[in-house]
């Protein structure tokens, strides 16, 4: 049991429960630095905030050009956008979708599609490879025309405070037929996201 209080002649005399805001920083015994930068943990310390995790910047990228591609040489899917990160330590949230993609014709043609990260002078199908989205997306054993649409996302680690291109390319992986990306004016888009470490 708590006494907060006892009573002499008929008069209470309180004991132990302050006044609304007559308690000092300094009469706290928490641990840690008391200022107005902290705040005050379940442990009795006094912590620091942290932004880990925090969106620093989000660029956006998009197209509706349709690209296509009947060789295993890999092409740019005109899917883009490029980013600045603001600390070597921070992550870009890569993300988005390829839409409007379509098999050809020829039975058991399929594509691959990849994200790449590359510098301004350096060229896409060139870059980092970041992920393998698919490598035999669209795979279809019948001789019809197949369109769909796949995402992607990854978190990347660029470690650097130079601008990156991040890129989507792709190419016929398997088959003689071709692969088309923004089919009949499909809009692909991807998204760059910072994060703060």
């Amino acid at each position: 049991d708590v006494i907060n209080f006892i009573q002499i002649l008929g008069n209470v005399l309180d004991l132990g429960v302050p006044s609304d805001s007559t308690v000092s920083l300094a009469k706290l015994t928490a641990t840690g630095t008391k200022d107005a930068t902290t705040f005050l943990r379940g442990d009795n310390t006094f912590a620091t905030p942290t932004d880990n995790g925090k969106v620093l910047q989000t660029i956006h990228g998009s197209t509706t050009t349709a690209v296509t591609s009947s060789s295993s040489t890999e092409v740019t899917t005109g899917i883009t956008a490029q980013i600045t990160p603001s600390s070597t330590s921070n992550k870009i949230l890569v993300f988005g979708s390829v839409n409007g993609v379509q098999i050809g014709t020829a039975a058991s043609t399929a594509g691959n599609w990849k994200i790449r990260r590359h510098d301004t002078s350096t060229s896409a199908t060139s870059g980092t490879l970041i992920q393998d989205i698919v490598p035999y997306g669209g795979k279809d054993n019948a001789s019809s025309d197949t369109q769909y649409a796949l995402s992607f996302n990854d978190l990347d680690s660029p470690s650097t405070t130079d601008a990156r291109n991040y890129t989507i390319t792709f190419n016929r992986s398997l088959g003689s037929g071709s692969v088309q990306v923004q089919n009949n004016g499909a809009t692909s888009s991807i998204t760059l996201m910072e994060i703060q470490a």
